[in-house]
């Protein structure tokens, strides 16, 4: 593999964390699996990266190496609610509250308007989720990269 960090959602990290301090590295090696399984990580790597992971936090609960050369296990953020102002003052919701939000209001704010705020829950979303997002200007025209490239790359 060539990447040094395996983004991991927030609840598999917790769930990976929880397993190591439980002395139980093989159901950590299976979580991380299942939680990669789009992208095949093979057992040695997933192997290596649970051992430095319990390494770097300290859990002597678990055997094994310490791999400095593993790919590192991290967690990005996962959006759990925005705050947003429709003119009323603000009012806090999360991801499926502000599509909801958006729906209602289109006839005050207008197609366009909703759309853009629903376009914002996907790529928040998406963001939550680990994946990359692309910013593309209006003015700008996508690259042409092939079957690879997807809508929801912008």
């Amino acid at each position: 593999m060539t990447t040094d960090y395996l983004n991991v959602s927030p609840v598999a990290y917790r769930k990976l964390l929880d397993f190591l301090r439980g002395g139980r590295k093989i159901n950590a090696i299976k979580a991380l699996r299942d939680e990669l399984a789009p992208r095949k990580i093979g057992l040695k790597d997933a192997k290596h990266a649970i051992e430095k992971l319990a390494h770097i936090k300290n859990i002597t609960e678990v055997n094994g190496a310490d791999h400095p050369d593993a790919m590192t296990l991290v967690s990005g953020p996962r959006i759990i609610g925005v705050t947003l102002d429709y003119g009323d003052g603000p009012v806090e919701l999360d991801l499926e509250g502000m599509q909801i939000k958006a729906l209602s209001e289109m006839h005050a704010v207008g197609l366009d308007a909703c759309a853009d705020m629903l376009e914002m829950v996907d790529v928040l979303k998406a963001i939550s989720e680990g994946e990359k997002v692309q910013i593309v200007k209006d003015d700008e025209v996508m690259p042409n990269v092939g079957d690879d490239w997807h809508q929801e790359n912008y």
